[in-house]
């Protein structure tokens, strides 16, 4: 990952403590803000590969850049409708109900996205996974710190828990209706976040320069992040800006929620487009 100014980036920290994070649910076009505390500014850089482990998964990260935090909202996958039951054989199927005079009947019930909230936010550390437990329903809220000295475990998605690989197959699952698993596409492992660009190419899935909702920022190896890392695109502002969520940004299991600018740097190398028709 590309890490710019970590000398500045500490005097932000410093300066800045508790900053309150701002929640933004979006439901068509109506916005409503409400303020979670408990967040806090600044950033810090580290990096250092994983651990071996049962699974070839989970990266660590760098530190970032992101000057100013950006209100956004996304909706998630429309739920699905159970199929009617079939009747058993034998059974004697009950005649239609009879409309009561003078009742209203109720037009069927329509199914309609579920709105997500995004909230932005800084919590460095294990309180990181924690927060992403508590606001968007993380699994993992206290995972070994993996990529700094602690044990790699890992999660029902084959990654380690804590790590960023773990919170994007976790978003891709939750919010993109995609069945992701560090064996994605059965042409061997997902591994490392440094694997992800060259191995969405191979499988033929889209991957370009361009930020859109529900793609993922990839960073390929960096001296400071040699590992790579990815994060999940939240919003997007503009062709040069978006809001995107990320752990272990701190190899300690941070999470942030953010916005990224490319005129401020740490930009990502480039973004992989997954649909619910790239390959399993």
């Amino acid at each position: 990952m590309h890490v710019t100014s970590f000398a500045g980036r500490l005097a932000v920290a410093a300066g800045a403590l508790g900053i309150t994070a701002l929640v933004t649910g979006l439901t068509g076009t109506g916005i409503a803000a409400a303020s979670v505390p408990g967040a806090v500014a600044g950033g810090s850089v580290a990096g250092g590969a994983i651990q071996a482990g049962p699974v070839a998964g989970g990266s660590m990260a760098g530190g970032r850049t992101g000057a100013g935090l950006a209100a956004g909202g996304a909706t998630g996958p429309a739920s699905v409708q159970r199929q009617a039951s079939l009747q058993r054989p034998g059974s004697v199927q009950r005649p239609g109900s009879v409309q009561r005079p003078g009742s209203v009947q109720r037009p069927a019930r329509v199914l309609a996205s579920i709105p997500t909230k995004v909230t932005l936010g800084h919590w460095p550390g294990p309180a990181g996974t924690r927060a992403a437990a508590r606001v968007y329903g993380y699994p993992y809220p206290h995972p070994p710190a993996c990529t700094n000295g602690g044990k790699c475990v890992a999660d029902k998605w084959s990654f380690y828990r804590g790590q960023c690989t773990s919170w994007v197959a976790y978003q891709l699952n939750r919010r993109a209706g995609i069945a992701f698993t560090n064996q994605f596409g059965g042409k061997g492992r997902w591994g490392d976040a440094v694997r992800w660009g060259p191995m969405a190419e191979k499988l033929g899935i889209k991957v370009n320069t361009t930020p859109t909702v529900g793609a993922i920022a990839w960073y390929s190896a960096t001296k400071p992040a040699p590992d790579g890392h990815v994060a999940y695109v939240e919003k997007v502002n503009s062709p040069t800006s978006f809001v995107m969520s990320e752990m272990n940004y701190d190899a300690d299991n941070g999470f942030w929620v953010h916005t990224i600018k490319k005129a401020t740097g740490d930009w990502p190398t480039e973004f992989i487009h997954f649909t619910r028709h790239s390959p399993r």
